[in-house]
């Protein structure tokens, strides 16, 4: 398992929530294109997408995927992010989710809980 938190400067916008909608399809169609675009990627299939509300208001939105790929077989994507302060904030948790040892559910239970967790500054 690999969890990993990207925090970077976002100036072209205050908040996720000028986009709306909008941030739901795109999520789905960048995991789609952004993966395929990898030669080492077989499939990409996003699972669910949706947006919630963090600490403070701020709306946090969140996508899990599966990823099919040569470097590393299965893997499970649970992804969140949200803007505060004019910075990106974005959490990826990656689970080797292979035929042998598949997502259990309470693995599953334990990595939205984390990813549930990320919700402020």
């Amino acid at each position: 398992m690999l969890i990993r938190i990207l925090i970077d400067t976002c100036d072209l916008c205050t908040s996720f929530a000028l986009f709306g909608e909008s941030v739901l399809v795109a999520s789905r169609q960048l995991v789609e294109s952004f993966h395929f675009k990898q030669e080492s990627t077989k499939s990409a299939e996003v699972i669910s997408a949706g947006e919630r509300s963090g600490h403070g208001g701020l709306t946090v939105y969140e996508i899990e995927y599966a990823l099919d790929s040569t470097r590393g077989g299965m893997k499970r994507i649970f992804s969140a992010a949200f803007v505060a302060s004019r910075k990106l904030y974005l959490l990826n948790i990656a689970y080797s989710d292979a035929q042998e040892k598949p997502l259990d559910s309470q693995t599953r239970t334990v990595l939205e809980q984390v990813l549930h967790s990320f919700d402020s500054v």
